[in-house]
């Protein structure tokens, strides 16, 4: 169902293999897109607007992010707020419901660009960025390939996926060699004394604090130590 309106719910309906039939996402779109505030001029000549992501927290819901709404009109971008299975997203360490069955949501994401950049020509996915909050934070680092940019909020993934590292691979008379990436933002926020996911990192290390929710990597790496490696390693 989909009802062209500034603002309104938006099934995905998604026919690939474990990226579950018929979720639903928010989708906010500014007044620069509309004729009337009921319908949606899908071929509005206005240029590409900035699809921006916002990504909920575990046990939260894609209404509790709505708040964003107001801040996406007034920037003039296309929001989507993605709702989680049972309140979770698959974020390798993260959490719940979604990463005991092994949702695809970072699939989920990406047919959500495909969906939106076909049915509206002002979205081009290319144009994409995210924030996310906890759960939503994990998730938008580990896609953060699918992204110009990632803005993560009390959630961090530990390690770097190497395709935001590099580019491709370039060989020269028989020998190969990895090309550097072209770099991609992040503003990584974290509270000092977040007793939920914590600053010095969630891991099973029994000298070190607990995170909540089951979050444990195999080694603990702060805040700090992801933002530094970040900066060596994706955007030196």
């Amino acid at each position: 169902q989909h009802q062209h309106q500034h603002q309104h719910q938006h099934t995905t309906g998604d026919t690939a293999p474990g990226r579950n039939n018929g979720r639903e996402e928010i989708l906010a779109v500014p007044a620069s897109t509309t004729s009337t505030p009921l319908e949606v001029k899908e071929d509005v000549k206005i240029g590409t607007l900035p699809l921006v992501f916002a990504v909920h927290c575990f046990g939260c819901n894609a209404e509790s992010v709505k708040t964003f709404v107001p801040y996406a009109h007034n920037a003039n971008v296309v929001l989507v707020i993605p709702e989680g299975l049972h309140h979770s997203f698959n974020a390798r360490h993260c959490c719940g419901y979604a990463l005991e069955n092994e949702v695809d949501d970072v699939g989920f994401i990406k047919h959500i660009q495909s969906m939106l950049s076909e049915e509206y020509s002002f979205v081009d996915s290319d144009y994409s960025y995210a924030v996310g909050w906890s759960n939503g934070g994990f998730l938008v680092m580990q896609a953060a390939s699918l992204f110009r940019s990632i803005s993560p909020i009390s959630g961090f993934q530990y390690d770097i996926d190497p395709s935001v590292t590099k580019s491709g691979t370039f060989c020269v008379d028989g020998i190969c060699v990895d090309a550097p990436g072209a770099g991609k933002g992040i503003f990584l926020h974290h509270g000092l004394n977040d007793a939920f996911v914590r600053p010095t990192g969630c891991c099973a290390d029994p000298n070190m604090p607990r995170c909540c929710c089951g979050i444990s990597a195999e080694t603990c790496v702060s805040t700090m130590e992801v933002a530094k490696n970040w900066a060596l390693e994706v955007n030196g």
